[in-house]
């Protein structure tokens, strides 16, 4: 589990101090006025060996586990750039047509 984020010289946080983002939970909700670095956050969060982010740093450094990010990245990715979803079924005439195929094959 993340402990602390530690934010510095990217996007609208500063250059010369470190922002600290503590006492976080399994779970966290990120909410604010545009503008405030939500975006930079979760982007750090799915990113963070991403050069961009090379002043910031996770608490612990060395996460065991998987950090899920649900943003607008998470739903374009997921949603929007593919046609269809890993492990969703579906029953489209293209699987009515397979499923007879088969039926009558078996």
């Amino acid at each position: 589990m993340i402990n602390r984020i530690l934010l510095r010289n990217v996007s609208s946080y500063s250059p010369t101090s470190v922002v600290t983002i503590a006492e976080l939970k399994r779970v966290n909700i990120f909410y604010g006025q545009n503008g405030t670095g939500k975006t930079t956050i979760s982007s750090y969060l799915q990113s963070p060996s991403d050069a961009r982010f090379n002043q910031c740093q996770l608490d612990p450094v060395k996460i065991e586990r998987e950090i899920l990010v649900y943003n607008h990245i998470f739903m374009e990715r997921n949603f929007h750039e593919v046609a269809s979803q890993p492990g969703v079924f579906t029953l489209n005439e293209g699987n009515i047509e397979a499923a007879k195929a088969i039926t009558m094959a078996e």
